[in-house]
């Protein structure tokens, strides 16, 4: 018998010789049945002697070491991810203005499962990376155009997306807020979303610059550019994702010294926004912006992409 196992039939001992005080049940009190108050007075005495042995029953497999079932705590509660894939999200809404159409449509975002995300305002096309946890969201830096249209506009779209900390989704409507929970911007999913209507001439936030001249409309045809990718590397790329100004397009596997088909775009330049996979690794090429550059003309082109160390490098080839 080791020292526990001693000390508990001790305490048994102990208990055996422990008066336990049982209430007097007065006849005044409690109307008396024949061996009623012999049995109930057993009863307490029998549930005090059970409460004690428990209790130095947990004591003593304590001292061995022993680990005392007890009630499983209830799993944490995880908050639950806001969905933010599979919509194109329109603006209604941006530090409580309504958001107008500038030029073609309001601003937008779109938001990948590989934590990247798409969109313009809209005179402007952005991409970048965001991270979401739970409803906590961050955007990453990004890489824009920088071209005026609704400059007003412009400027709280790029703040609501630069101040946002958390997001909260309500079926089709999704809204930007930053830290202490003010709304700072309001979207609509495509799927719902009613285009409103367009801003009055003169009503948009560039300066005027004189007398409003009725301009001569030429209608110039949108380039009809075709673009495939030719993977240069000595390795297979996978998921190759190129974003063109307008449009973000998803070319698939490439396997090494292979080519692409080619994918229709309406404006493009000598380079691009690429993300792929290779060898397990992912790899970006993230211009600054298209400041500058002249976009393609009419024809077909080869993105021809390698890799250099941790690096992808992109070489424009016109093709016949």
């Amino acid at each position: 018998m080791d020292d526990a196992e001693r000390a508990f039939r001790d305490a048994l001992h102990r208990v055996d010789s422990v008066k336990i005080p049982v209430p007097s049940l007065e006849p005044a009190e409690v109307k008396r049945t024949p061996g009623l108050g012999l049995v109930l007075g057993r009863w307490l005495a029998a549930a005090a002697v059970v409460a004690v042995v428990a209790g130095l029953a947990v004591w003593a497999l304590a001292g061995r070491g022993q680990t005392v079932a007890g009630v499983p705590a209830a799993p944490p509660t995880a908050a639950t991810e806001a969905k933010l894939t599979g919509t194109t999200w329109m603006a209604v809404e941006l530090y409580g203005k309504p958001a107008k159409i500038a030029p073609e449509k309001v601003p937008f975002i779109e938001f990948s499962a590989d934590s990247t995300f798409y969109g313009g305002d809209p005179c402007n096309q952005f991409h970048g990376t965001y991270l979401l946890v739970g409803n906590e969201l961050t955007f990453r830096p990004m890489a824009k155009t920088e071209i005026g249209c609704n400059v007003t506009q412009q400027q709280l779209f790029d703040k609501a997306l630069e101040n946002a900390r958390r997001v909260y989704r309500d079926g089709d409507t999704l809204e930007l807020l930053d830290q202490p929970g003010n709304v700072l911007a309001r979207f609509r999913s495509s799927a719902s979303y009613t285009e409103p209507a367009p801003t009055p001439s003169g009503g948009t936030d560039i300066p005027s610059r004189g007398p409003e001249v009725t301009p001569t409309m030429i209608n110039h045809p949108a380039p009809d550019v075709w673009v495939r990718i030719r993977n240069a590397s000595g390795v297979d790329f996978e998921q190759v994702h190129v974003n063109f100004y307008d449009k973000r397009v998803n070319y698939g596997d490439i396997k090494a010294g292979a080519e692409s088909r080619y994918l229709h775009t309406l404006l493009a330049y000598s380079y691009a926004f690429v993300q792929l996979s290779a060898a397990g690794k992912e790899y970006r090429l993230q211009p600054v912006d298209f400041v500058g550059e002249t976009e393609l003309a009419t024809g077909r082109y080869t993105y021809v992409l390698d890799l250099d160390g941790a690096r992808i490098s992109l070489r424009l080839e016109v093709d016949k």
